[in-house]
């Protein structure tokens, strides 16, 4: 019986043969398992890595395909296939892919992957439903912020953008940055709240006393909806500093 245990198995001689890099002889023996039924990950995985050192991405993305369709929840075949729809240029398959990934398992570099993809093929509702998933479950992440704001902009949803922008600020005071007052003033000024928006700037230059560069940002944007007297009386005290760099 030990000798019997000492005797290789088939995939073990197929993966000695692909960590030798004996490709022709590995693949024949992965493709036999395969055929007689074998569809177990030891063979799968190795065989459709095979298949790309052969430049054969259709064949790979079959047998990953075959192989959910029995593992249908299994995170790992399932973040491969969508590599390998990736290499094949299918991105709505990619996104399908992801999108079940998502489902069954989320996570904050995952649902933002899936804002991009969104974003890229022009499915902006889905991009915002799944920006506003992100600020739920990761209210940290200043990026999905910001990237909300933006959409909703861009989509005409203003007061929408105005509510997200002024929920990052109120939830993360010591976290919001030039960029994210000058999205802010921008909506404001261009919803009309030429008060609420000045508070806003003054605010935050009040607390940034040596940062002259914002105070010309800020100023710029009040100066392009002619206001050119809060453009000077926000710029005024920073001229000294100005003169100094």
């Amino acid at each position: 019986i030990s000798s019997i245990m000492l005797i290789p198995t088939d995939n073990e001689i197929a993966l000695l043969q692909f960590k030798d890099k004996k490709f022709d002889d590995a693949k024949t023996m992965y493709e036999t398992r395969i055929e007689s039924g074998d569809l177990s990950v030891s063979v799968v995985m190795p065989l459709s890595q095979l298949y790309l050192q052969y430049g054969d991405v259709n064949k790979a993305v079959e047998l990953m395909e075959r192989f959910i369709k029995s593992h249908p929840k299994n995170i790992d075949a399932l973040l491969r296939l969508g590599k390998l729809y990736q290499y094949a240029q299918r991105p709505y398959d990619h996104l399908r892919v992801l999108e079940t990934v998502v489902e069954l398992q989320p996570t904050e570099e995952r649902l933002m992957d899936l804002s991009k993809i969104y974003n890229f093929i022009g499915r902006y509702k889905k991009q915002i439903e799944t920006l506003r998933s992100i600020i739920e479950q990761y209210p940290n992440n200043e990026k999905a912020y910001l990237d909300l704001a933006n959409l909703q902009a861009s989509q005409g949803l203003i007061e929408d953008a105005i509510k997200t922008q002024d929920l990052y600020i109120k939830k993360h005071p010591g976290r919001v940055t030039v960029d994210t007052v000058m999205l802010s003033l921008s909506l404001k000024l261009n919803d009309g709240q030429f008060k609420i928006a000045e508070k806003l700037a003054n605010d935050w230059l009040k607390s940034n006393k040596n940062d002259y560069k914002a105070a010309l940002k800020f100023g710029g944007l009040f100066q392009s909806k002619r206001k050119p007297k809060i453009t000077l009386d926000m710029i005024k005290p920073f001229e000294e500093i100005a003169k100094g760099k």
